[in-house]
């Protein structure tokens, strides 16, 4: 029997991709990925120094988690969006809330924001992973997220916040309701 718990994302669990899934996401990915290259902006935006296919496709099947756990339907829109211009409508919409899913390859990273993507999202979702296997490290919010103290030079000037800073759902929730 499902239970509420089982349901919702579960800080710290690992959370999987089947074949079909892979083909799908590697399909959108891919197309996000000839859109950027064709408008030029392949790579702006990132902490990671190298861009292309495995970024869009690490960060795409984070997405696609996420909104599949969720009971959300994934963006499969292929545009240029922009936060510093106010274009990204972000991720996915949960309980009224704007979430933006970050991933990150290296399960040593902690999630990383450069600083000029600061922007008015209210929950941050954070994942690392790759390929099929996904691990849900945790929420942020918006105030945890954008706070000078977190600011750190990385490949850029980021914002940094460590998976042990994560919440739970059971944390965002409360936080998110007590505001």
């Amino acid at each position: 029997m499902k239970t509420l718990k089982n349901i919702l994302m579960q800080k710290d669990k690992f959370y999987f991709l089947d074949e079909w899934e892979c083909d799908l996401i590697r399909f959108h990915a891919k197309q996000r990925q000839i859109n950027k290259e064709r408008s030029g902006i392949d790579g702006l935006g990132t902490v990671n120094e190298k861009s292309g296919l495995e970024l869009n496709y690490a960060g795409f099947a984070a997405e696609y988690i996420f909104c599949r756990e969720m009971n959300l339907f994934p963006d499969f829109s292929v545009n240029n969006d922009s936060k510093k211009k106010g274009t990204d409508k972000y991720d996915a919409t949960w309980n009224g809330w704007s979430v933006d899913v970050k991933c990150s390859r290296n399960i040593r990273n902690p999630m990383m924001i450069p600083e000029y993507s600061k922007c008015d999202v209210d929950i941050f979702a954070f994942f690392q992973g790759d390929e099929n296997r996904f691990e849900f490290k945790g929420f942020a919010t918006n105030g945890m997220v954008f706070d000078e103290r977190k600011l750190k030079f990385t490949r850029v000037l980021s914002y940094v916040v460590h998976s042990y800073d994560m919440l739970t759902m059971d944390e965002i929730i409360f936080l998110k309701t007590k505001i």
